[in-house]
């Protein structure tokens, strides 16, 4: 047992050397999901509920709503049902955005990106439960956008 604290300090550079090896060549990430379980993911693509709406903008399904394009790095936002409060409809004008391709104009609403939103009828803005910002978007076919939403206790048509 003189020597024991050898190898002890032998595995630990062993281990070390096998780790800056592994994040080098990014073996660690393969090493890692293989030897522990992972969680299932809750991405857009293994959804357990099937798309009831999609087109270039939104992507609907039984229990969350798709923004695509959402931020300024080109990526998409899924936003569950469950989170959102409520919905309002509003008619497409200069006040409600309809010229905003994307980003925001008051630091309150953020709009996906859509560089045909000025040709769009309907704004639709999702208010987002314990949140202060909300989500401006348009949809290619607001009748079946607003049916759907009904159904799911979601909307509001309004112009408050």
């Amino acid at each position: 047992m003189k020597n024991a604290h050898l190898l002890c300090c032998a595995a630990n550079r062993t281990a070390q050397r096998i780790s800056i090896y592994a994040s080098r060549f990014g073996f660690l990430r393969a090493l890692h999901l293989n030897i522990f379980k992972q969680p299932p993911s809750r991405g857009f693509l293994n959804s357990p509920t099937e798309t009831t709406y999609r087109d270039s903008l939104v992507a609907i399904t039984g229990d969350s709503i798709l923004f695509k394009r959402y931020n300024i790095f080109e990526r998409d936002r899924l936003v569950l049902f469950s989170d959102i409060e409520k919905i309002i409809v509003k008619p497409a004008s200069i006040w409600n955005g309809k010229f905003r391709f994307h980003g925001t104009g008051d630091f309150h609403t953020w709009f996906p990106r859509d560089f045909q939103r000025y040709k769009r009828d309907k704004i639709f803005f999702a208010f987002i439960r314990t949140k202060w910002w909300r989500i401006g978007f348009t949809v290619e076919n607001s009748a079946s956008v607003i049916k759907i939403l009904q159904e799911k206790g979601l909307i509001k048509i309004g112009f408050d």
